[in-house]
């Protein structure tokens, strides 16, 4: 889960002077507010800003969103839908359409970025407090607002948080918008294309998903997550041939991940088996890897039944295909070199039986035996395979 902990800091806005020439009723409010009368203020400027003879003038309307403004700051800044904030923000709004001289648009702008970026930290709290979806709403009032009071201010990372937000909130149609657009603002950060590629996937796309995985990767060859996403999406695809490229890359990434080289010794057996052009190939691949593994750890049921089953279908793939009728010192050569394959298998598949009580393994180990001339170990291995339902 990323975190987000820049807060911006609220930097003060002054009050305009009191101008004479303002509707009575706004320099009642303005009084009020100049006398630490907030309430006071508050309620004098609504009535103004209701009044026909003052809600004309654009001052009434920088004045009431100064007003509100200091209000959302010292009663309300810590009300998650303050309504201050937004009848500020509005008001601040409706003095820059009306204001043809912009004699507040400064400090309107002003306002409206105070209190944007009050927006942005409600934003990162909820971010880091994991309530994503009022953490989007929050990037999105942040990043309208950021665009009247700073129009040349692009704030990339807002607009990935704002992307990653949604993703999270599995608002995906806003995820890949929001993203997307940091995507484009050139923004560098593997976790915009590994959460930008995880999206596209659950929306189906997946050309597309490979298509920014596949980017992510070149930019951040060394991303960890972004090569094992792919890798679990190549899985889950049936892309056996890219999957074995990527958890090559992995494997290089991450040496000491046995699972990582489990799942490569398994991709390359079902490579074997779709491709026997290439079957010595694999086949001495995922050997080497389930050893590696077990030279490592050897308390793993997995690579020593996988390695023991390699072995035996290893011998039996032989016996199937030897001609019976051929001279017998050919015959008798064949069933020699398998009787050495199942040896090799015997020990894995022992300890593999040993770790897990599974009906796969005994009967494995019946047909071991069995094909070594072991006929009572073999009938043993067997009634403990056929007791397993």
């Amino acid at each position: 889960m990323l975190k987000s902990f820049l807060y911006i800091a609220l930097i003060f806005i002054g009050f305009k002077t009191l101008n004479a020439q303002n509707c009575p009723k706004v320099n009642e409010a303005i009084k009020a507010f100049q006398a630490k009368d907030l309430e006071g203020a508050k309620k004098g400027i609504e009535s103004a800003s209701s009044d026909i003879t003052c809600s004309s003038e654009p001052s009434t309307w920088y004045y009431k969103a100064f007003i509100f403004k200091d209000y959302y700051r010292s009663k309300e800044s810590n009300v998650k839908e303050a309504k201050s904030r937004v009848l500020a923000i509005e008001a601040a709004k409706k003095n820059l359409e009306l204001d043809a001289k912009n004699k507040y648009a400064e400090e309107c702008k002003k306002i409206i970025g105070f209190l944007s970026v009050s927006y942005y930290n409600d934003a990162a709290k909820d971010l880091n407090d994991q309530k994503y979806s009022s953490s989007f709403s929050n990037y999105i009032h942040y990043l309208d607002n950021l665009k009247i009071s700073s129009p040349s201010k692009v704030d990339t990372s807002a607009i990935f948080y704002a992307g990653y937000s949604a993703y999270m909130a599995k608002n995906y149609k806003s995820a890949i918008q929001y993203l997307t657009n940091a995507l484009q603002l050139k923004y560098k950060d593997p976790n915009l294309y590994f959460y930008l590629g995880k999206v596209y996937w659950l929306q189906g796309e997946k050309d597309k998903s490979y298509e920014v995985l596949n980017d992510g990767l070149k930019l951040f060859p060394d991303n960890k997550e972004i090569l094992l996403t792919m890798v679990n999406f190549y899985i889950e695809d049936g892309k056996l041939k890219n999957l074995e490229t990527a958890l090559d890359k992995a494997i290089q990434l991450d040496p000491k991940n046995l699972d990582l080289k489990v799942s490569l010794a398994m991709i390359c057996e079902k490579l074997m088996e779709n491709d026997k052009s290439q079957e010595a190939k694999y086949l001495k691949k995922s050997e080497k890897l389930y050893i590696q593994v077990i030279r490592t750890d050897s308390n793993l049921f997995t690579p020593n039944y996988n390695l023991g089953i390699l072995y035996y279908n290893k011998a039996v793939a032989i016996i199937n295909a030897t001609d019976f009728d051929a001279d017998l010192p050919e015959v008798n050569k064949i069933q020699d070199e398998c009787v050495i394959i199942f040896k090799q298998a015997l020990p894995y598949m022992l300890r593999a039986s040993k770790l897990k009580e599974k009906k796969e393994a005994y009967e494995a180990l019946a047909g071991i035996y069995f094909a070594l001339g072991d006929i009572e170990k073999s009938n043993y291995y067997k009634k403990l395979a056929e007791s397993i339902k």
